[in-house]
Formats: C-alpha cells, sequence, structure tokens
C-alpha cells in the first residue's frame, strides 16, 4: 500500500522528504470510515501522515464541497497534507 512505501522510504535518508499522493475514489470517500479507515493504516505501518496525499475528483467537490471540505478537515487537523485543488476549498 501507499502507507506500506512510506513507512519504508521514512527510514531510508534519500526516500524520507518524498511524498504519495492516492487518488480517493468517491465510492471509498463516501465510507462513513474512511478517515478512522486510513488512520488505522498509519499507525499500523507506521508511515508519516504528512507525507501522505489525498486526492479527490473534481466531479466530487462539485457535486459534495460540503462533505469533502469537511472530511478534508477531518485529516488536516491530524497533520495529514491536503492536495492543493482541496487545500484551495478548505481554505
Amino acid at each position: 500500500s501507499a502507507c506500506e512505501q512510506l513507512a519504508k522510504w521514512s527510514h531510508q535518508a534519500a526516500y524520507a522528504p518524498l511524498s504519495i499522493s492516492v487518488n480517493v475514489s468517491s465510492v471509498q470517500f463516501q465510507q462513513s470510515d474512511f478517515v478512522s479507515d486510513v488512520e488505522a493504516l498509519l499507525a499500523e505501518t507506521q508511515a508519516p501522515p504528512s507525507r501522505l496525499v489525498l486526492e479527490v475528483t473534481e466531479s466530487l467537490l462539485m457535486r459534495e464541497p460540503i462533505r469533502v471540505r469537511n472530511t478534508m478537515l477531518q485529516f488536516a487537523l491530524r497533520w495529514m497534507t491536503l492536495a492543493p485543488v482541496t487545500h484551495r476549498l478548505v481554505n
């Protein structure tokens, strides 16, 4: 998984600063346990959360801007990085 790769990179000086972007599907994003599942995976792998960038599609942003904003804020409050388009929506 992306989190497993981040965890491996975090122990290698040359790769430690790298981040991984993950495209999140509309179906995944709408699952009620999405935030807790991602947090559990980060904890399990000990991947640095600040290096995980979640990306959602523009169509999801257009259909459910409030839900996207609220979910991404949950991640932002937990030190995760927001993809630029979502970051602009949150701000």
